[in-house]
């Protein structure tokens, strides 16, 4: 007897047709069928979360997010689309979708790949949160945490430095003994005459008044009065600034 087989079958003498692994059916027409491999489709295949089952080998085709001999792993991190083959692009070590590639943004990123930070007002996921900080401070782009500017404190930085407090959020101890001191740079707002750290020490020739700011006028070798600036003039010379010949 003859027969007809297709996909390589083998026709036997009695008339019957040996199928290769893979193949079934009376004249091998057809592959095995779902979820067997092998001759005589005999085997049962061991692939998990939807991967096709090679009918000839077994072997395993994982789909989007799947990898390993079964497609029973998932992608590890910075890996994703069929048996995990691809590269994420994802700035800053953020991860991606497993099974799209699309990046995850973190709070405070923006963008295909996550490498824009959320505009300058704006914090969060997808930088919807929007900042409540006052008196120039900048918030935290993640967690919209107010950064505020020297000389104020406070959530929002509504707030500024109590006495003897000076810097960004008034965290630093101003050293000035009795005296306040500037909440911004804590520099001593000293009394007229007098500077330095606890204004102990006077102001230097020329200088005069709170915290020695001042310069002193008078010419023609005259000195001036450290709280006041009034001229003390020299031998010969007269006026407010020892400017008029005696």
């Amino acid at each position: 007897q003859t027969c007809t087989c297709e996909h390589g079958g083998v026709c036997t003498k009695s008339g019957k047709c040996r199928c290769p692994a893979g193949f079934t059916g009376t004249n091998c027409q057809m592959t095995c069928p779902r979820h067997t491999w092998g001759l005589r489709c005999a085997f049962q295949c061991s692939c998990a979360n939807h991967a096709i089952c090679n009918p000839l080998t077994g072997e395993c085709k994982c789909g989007l997010g799947w990898t390993g001999p079964n497609c029973s792993q998932e992608c590890s991190p910075g890996r994703y689309g069929p048996n995990c083959e691809m590269d994420c692009s994802c700035h800053h070590n953020v991860s991606c979708d497993r099974f799209s590639g699309c990046c995850q943004c973190g709070p405070g990123r923006y963008g295909r790949y996550c490498e824009l930070e959320c505009p300058v007002g704006f914090y969060g996921t997808y930088c919807t949160g929007v900042c409540e900080c006052q008196n120039g401070a900048s918030c935290d782009p993640q967690t919209g945490q107010c950064r505020c500017t020297p000389g104020f404190t406070g959530d929002i930085c509504a707030d500024t430095c109590p006495p003897g407090k000076f810097g960004s959020h008034c965290r630093m101890e101003c050293q000035c003994g009795d005296y306040p001191c500037h909440r911004d740079t804590g520099e001593c707002q000293c009394p007229p005459g007098t500077k330095g750290p606890n204004c102990a020490m006077p102001c230097g020739p020329g200088r005069y008044g709170g915290s020695c700011r001042q310069v002193c006028e008078c010419h023609n070798g005259g000195s001036c009065h450290p709280v006041t600036g009034r001229c003390s003039c020299t031998p010969g010379w007269l006026g407010p600034k020892c400017t008029e010949e005696d």
